[in-house]
């Protein structure tokens, strides 16, 4: 862990000494990751394009974050004609005899991967059963021999409506979803419709991540959501949600309501924003398991955001604290009226800037 001083300007421009904690989580470079992927016939069409996304996801973290990534795939069919246990599969095994099993339930070996991407195949009816539904694939995620000191994840792939019905006992999704967020496992939702006309479910699955941490891609361009989802596990990885902003009139130290992840469906305060959405991204990088944010002095010159100019350069601690680094925000994530004009920051065109007569 890595403590250092800084000086932090309060709004009434006094300077402060504090001490703000930085540190590498401990799960910064292992995952684990259970794709959910639905083998149902209605998939034909869009299986070619679900298991090149889960090689490139796959590449991204191993090759260019260099993570330690372990890989299970469990895939559900809607059936009418199979045996219920031929419905669920765990990396090509019957659930029954790899459920709970780590060596049968994860794998790093990128041809054991290929080999069980090949197997999957788009067959089965359409009748629903309750082994058959994404609920009932997501239902043994909660089951798997997760890494202790791995960041956890899961990412469902379905052109499946919503449906209660499942194996697992659940009456209600929030059920599984608080299973799934006790057990501190992420979830990923890429969906797309299997009629053309669409229809509501996709506003279920969004819904789901009100109650979870998580992110939402349409499958149609799952292609184009491959760096987000990449993205998003990083991030998540780094742990941090303490940080210097710069708001209205100074510097301020806030703490977010979970670890900042970069597409994350996380709010911290009572706007329509997620803290995701209120961050400045194009300015922070990625590097050896840690957030890099920009200085004051770089943000100050940074020409997207309009602060009042005027009341944070009279301020004593502006030109000491140049070199202070900073979370850049677009609004406050943790004020649903960060600069309290009495517009909510996403209807606020200056969110940073509070005009005065």
């Amino acid at each position: 862990m890595m403590i250092f001083s800084i000086l932090v300007g309060s709004i009434t421009g006094e300077i402060q000494a504090t001490s703000l904690s930085h540190s590498k989580d401990e799960k910064a470079n292992k995952v684990d990751i259970v794709f959910v992927v639905d083998t149902g016939y209605t998939m034909k069409k869009k299986l070619h394009t679900v298991k090149r996304s889960i090689k490139e996801i796959i590449r991204l973290l191993q090759e260019e974050y260099q993570l330690d990534v372990e890989v299970s795939i469990i895939d559900f069919k809607d059936i009418n004609a199979l045996a219920s246990e031929d419905a669920i599969r765990i990396n090509g095994n019957r659930v029954s005899k790899a459920e709970g099993v780590r060596a049968l339930s994860f794998t790093k070996d990128q041809n054991k991967i290929e080999n069980i991407l090949k197997g999957l195949e788009a067959s089965g009816g359409y009748a629903t059963d309750i082994t058959g539904t994404p609920l009932a694939g997501l239902g043994y995620v909660t089951t798997m021999p997760f890494r202790k000191e791995a960041g956890r994840f899961t990412l469902l792939m379905t052109d499946k409506a919503y449906n209660i019905s499942n194996c697992h006992g659940y009456k209600t999704v929030n059920q599984l979803l608080d299973e799934l967020r006790q057990k501190e496992i992420n979830l990923g939702i890429a969906y797309m419709p299997y009629h053309k006309s669409g229809d509501q479910t996709e506003k279920f699955y969004k819904r789901w991540l009100n109650h979870i941490n998580g992110m939402y891609s349409s499958m149609k361009d799952l292609s184009d959501s491959e760096y987000e989802v990449a993205e998003f596990i990083v991030t998540n990885l780094i742990g941090e949600k303490e940080f210097m902003i710069l708001k209205d009139t100074g510097l301020v130290k806030i703490t977010l309501k979970a670890p900042l992840t970069k597409g994350g469906s996380i709010c911290s305060d009572q706007d329509a924003l997620t803290d995701s959405e209120e961050v400045n991204w194009d300015l922070i990088k990625f590097e050896n398991g840690e957030f890099q944010l920009p200085t004051v002095s770089y943000l100050w010159q940074w020409p997207g955001v309009v602060y009042d100019i005027k009341a944070i350069e009279s301020t004593k601690w502006f030109k000491e604290g140049q070199e202070i680094k900073v979370l850049p925000i677009i609004s406050d994530p943790t004020s649903e009226d960060g600069d309290q004009d009495g517009l909510k920051d996403e209807d606020d065109k200056y969110p940073l800037f509070k005009r005065r007569s």
